[in-house]
């Protein structure tokens, strides 16, 4: 369960049973059907709480917070070797339905006006295929209760919006907004969610310098130490089930 969710105040018991109990229910069984080894898609906000202790991360904000609880649960079940994986903003992730990414709501405000208003700061991201492949990496050789922040690229907010609207054949302009601006904004949503007895996973009083932030990933430590060798697998592969060229749909993750 991600941020986008707002529930009843407050907010923690309900992350905690999304993210954290159920979850741990489920590696528990799969501990009981012989799996020996689990990698977790976490979240890259707890890479930025360990960088970060003195905007506190998981003491103001639920979400982070049952973020870090589900890695430190999921990872010390005993039989079985588990790693996380701590990621940004993913793309090009196949639609299903209901599905949507986190950064449809990007998609929406550029196809509002061709004049777009937005913060300072940036952000990691990366494709689903290579959350795909470092997934593989993680299982052959993931160290046993680590997490690796995985990011592919660093963009500032602007340069995220002018790639959008560029792939949605669109001509926009970014112009960043003071920070005054955007606590005037968050004040208004905070006060809209107390009205509502509502309370969010990211708290809002103290959002913004996350938010504003250069939340960036360094790709190459990560890459080299669950890097893996595709063709040694595809070998592997094919004298057990067959020609190579069967794999071509399995490369795609």
């Amino acid at each position: 369960m991600d941020d986008r969710v707002t529930p009843r105040k407050p907010a923690y018991p309900f992350f905690h049973r999304a993210n954290v109990e159920t979850p741990q229910r489920l590696f528990q069984l799969a501990v009981q059907a012989g799996v020996k080894r689990a990698v977790v898609l976490g979240s890259y906000f707890v890479h930025f709480d360990r960088l970060w202790p003195n905007l506190k991360l998981a003491d103001r904000h639920p979400y982070i917070r049952s973020r870090v609880e589900q890695e430190k649960a999921l990872t010390s079940i005993p039989g079985r070797e588990t790693c996380v994986l701590e990621l940004p903003y993913i793309f090009e992730a196949l639609p299903v339905p209901g599905w949507k990414p986190l950064w449809t709501p990007l998609v929406k405000y550029i196809r509002s006006s061709k004049s777009l208003y937005y913060m300072k700061g940036g952000t990691a991201r990366i494709s689903a295929g290579t959350v795909g492949r470092a997934i593989f990496g993680a299982v052959e050789r993931g160290e046993a209760g680590k997490g690796y922040p995985i990011g592919q690229e660093n963009l500032i907010w602007a340069e995220m919006l002018t790639r959008l609207a560029t792939a949605d054949e669109r001509q926009v302009r970014v112009v960043t907004l003071s920070v005054w601006v955007i606590q005037l904004g968050m004040i208004g949503v905070l006060l809209s969610h107390q009205l509502q007895g509502k309370e969010g996973g990211l708290n809002l009083r103290y959002f913004i310098p996350l938010q504003t932030a250069e939340t960036f990933l360094d790709p190459k430590p990560r890459r080299r130490r669950l890097a893996t060798s595709l063709a040694a697998w595809t070998r592997r592969f094919a004298r057990r089930w067959g020609p190579a060229n069967r794999l071509a749909c399995l490369c795609r993750v």
